[in-house]
């Protein structure tokens, strides 16, 4: 299977939950940033998608990527929750990535 991870972060909690995503993952793979993508049409069964929220959408590049993207694959989203440097959770470091 081929694989792409694709994120857009501000304060690089999009980007380490991407990481983890794409360390998980098997067979052929990416990791890219939303600015390092050369082209809207893409050739990967997997799509996993990360970005920060605006307004209650998207942040814009990741917005206009997704409209305009062309390619048939399975898509997974992931956004992390946006808190201040504080724990989430007692002994448990704010940028640790957890799954519920």
């Amino acid at each position: 299977m081929k694989s792409l991870v694709l994120y857009s972060s501000q304060s690089g909690n999009t980007e380490t939950l991407a990481k983890s995503v794409y360390d998980s993952l098997e067979g052929e793979k990416e990791l890219r940033s939303i600015d390092e993508i050369p082209s809207h049409e893409l050739d990967h069964d997997l799509l996993a998608v990360g970005f920060w929220l605006k307004a209650g959408k998207p942040d814009p590049k990741t917005e206009a990527f997704l409209k305009a993207c062309k390619m048939n694959a399975k898509v997974f989203f992931l956004r992390p929750m946006g808190l201040p440097k504080a724990p989430i959770m007692p002994g448990r470091p704010w940028n640790t990535p957890f799954a519920c």
